[in-house]
């Protein structure tokens, strides 16, 4: 399963351009990669994101790719991502990092961020989560929860 992770502020997107935003890219991705794509919105408060020093305004996308994809393939569907995201989300392409890793090397990652929470806290941590991402679809339709625990 290929999973996108958004992380962009709480209260940037209005819920409409967050689903015209999953939409693109689950569209996007389809039609470069002949894959589906599953978005996961990871909200963070605005007071603990910066750049610069300053509160930041980006966006950060983590989307998998399959492991060994040609690099003038990847930089196209960068390039194409985000300029979607930047027309869609009426953004400065400035604030949109996106990274584009081999599937591996991202399971790994999300693997290692499981990893680190103590098992006493997991079911505790699975529970929250899970209902703010059935919160988040009943309220907005989309996979959401917040970099909080």
């Amino acid at each position: 399963m290929n999973v996108a992770i958004c992380t962009v502020l709480s209260g940037r997107l209005a819920p409409r351009t967050t689903r015209d935003l999953e939409a693109a890219l689950k569209s996007r991705y389809r039609e470069l990669f002949a894959e589906s794509l599953t978005v996961v919105w990871l909200e963070v408060p605005p007071d603990q994101a910066f750049t610069n020093g300053k509160p930041s305004s980006m966006s950060w996308l983590l989307i998998p790719v399959a492991d060994g994809l040609d690099q003038a393939i990847r930089e196209k569907a960068l390039t194409t991502m985000a300029a979607d995201w930047a027309r869609i989300a009426n953004c400065d392409p400035d604030d949109i990092m996106i990274a584009m890793p081999d599937a591996s090397v991202q399971a790994q990652y999300l693997k290692s961020n499981r990893e680190r929470i103590p098992l006493g806290r997991l079911p505790e941590f699975l529970l929250r989560t899970g209902v703010r991402v059935a919160t988040g679809f009943a309220t907005r339709r989309t996979l959401s929860t917040t970099a909080n625990f």
